[in-house]
């Protein structure tokens, strides 16, 4: 399951197409694709200090976490897990996303939730 604070652009660019499998597009700059009917996404129009949340159903080792960008990318954002979704721990900090590419983050070892 997937949630998220913030507002969604025209209610079609929910939490859940975060979550659909789908990658990055080949020319990632194309801002059609980005904000095509159904496109891979979720958008907090633009707000500061929103969020979205993947409920795993089940404690699990995590190793990294992957972040396909559009034309817009978070600045300054963290990673943080949970074992029960409401106590929350941070385990990367002051991160920054890039332009139209895909940035891999890698956990620490051991990093549950």
């Amino acid at each position: 399951m997937v949630t998220a604070s913030g507002t969604v652009v025209d209610d079609r660019m929910g939490p859940e197409l975060t979550a659909d499998g789908n990658g990055m597009p080949e020319n990632g700059s194309q801002p059609s694709v980005h904000n095509a009917i159904g496109a891979s996404r979720w958008s907090a129009n633009r707000a500061d200090n929103v969020w979205i949340a993947y409920d795993l159903r089940a404690n699990a080792s995590l190793k990294s976490v992957d972040i396909a960008w559009g034309n817009t990318f978070g600045a300054d954002y963290n990673i943080e897990v949970s074992n029960d979704g409401q106590s929350w721990t941070n385990v990367l900090t002051g991160l920054s996303g890039e332009r139209a590419s895909t940035v891999s983050h890698q956990l620490p070892d051991g990093t549950q939730g």
